[in-house]
């Protein structure tokens, strides 16, 4: 289920979704700031999050991001550039008009799966395959999105990549 729910401060420098009931667990997808959360949550009773629930045409953007992670990592970098002074209104509007445009750009996108032939202990595995996003222009550095929608940026030389996949994601574009 998607909520749009409030940032409450919890200890410290910690700032926590304010989830209204014990949940299975959670992912924020989008934030801005410390105002609104945007987040995926696992629960067995809904209910009390029904009054936070986003509506329909964003839960299917939303549903819909978590499965391209390429359009999800972008959506994330284009939400987190959002101005301090935008509306919790006006953020999720920009919110469903960014997650549209990255999931349109898909029949064209040049991300690619590519295989890590090393281990990054807690976020890569060797064999593993991740999406690419896009090579440095001197093709040193790969940058791969994680299915949280998380940016990594590693040297490419840990990557099983070809030369058509090199001039692929050395390609124009984001």
């Amino acid at each position: 289920m998607h909520v749009v729910v409030p940032w409450i401060h919890y200890v410290q420098d910690v700032w926590w979704p304010q989830l209204p009931n014990e949940d299975d667990g959670f992912l924020v997808m989008f934030s801005l700031r410390h105002a609104i959360a945007v987040v995926d949550v696992s629960c067995e009773d809904p209910e009390p999050l029904r009054p936070f629930a986003a509506d329909a045409e964003l839960s299917a953007l939303l549903e819909s991001v978590r499965r391209y992670p390429p359009a999800f990592a972008r959506a994330q970098h284009r939400a987190n550039q959002a101005p301090s002074t935008t509306s919790p209104e006006g953020f999720l509007e920009m919110l469903t008009r960014v997650i549209a445009e990255e999931l349109q750009r898909q029949p064209t996108d040049r991300a690619a799966l590519v295989r890590s032939n090393a281990e990054e202990l807690g976020y890569r595995s060797k064999g593993e395959y991740v999406w690419a996003l896009r090579l440095s222009p001197d093709g040193t550095r790969l940058v791969w999105a994680c299915d949280d929608g998380s940016c990594y940026t590693d040297d490419a030389a840990g990557f099983d990549l070809t030369d058509e996949l090199r001039r692929r994601l050395l390609g124009d574009g984001s």
